[in-house]
């Protein structure tokens, strides 16, 4: 059996912004839901985000910025 597995970015994609504000991020709720319903039959979601490539000074600053955002609801 072959592993499934889709690979989606979060900005934009998964949320939709106006001038990257994403305190005011609204869900994109259909995609969001397609892809809840590919998980509960067996897929393998992976999310990712270049956020922090430019604001963050290494890759570890970057991934420990962006758990505390989504720790903290963004």
């Amino acid at each position: 059996m072959f592993n499934k597995r889709i690979v989606i970015d979060f900005d934009d994609t998964l949320a939709f912004t106006t001038d990257r504000n994403w305190a005011d991020a609204a869900p994109n709720v259909e995609l969001i839901e397609k892809c809840n319903k590919l998980h509960d039959s067996g897929w393998t979601i992976d999310i990712f985000t270049a956020r922090g490539s430019i604001s963050c000074t290494t890759r570890a600053h970057a991934e420990a910025s962006m758990v505390h955002r989504f720790a903290n609801g963004l």
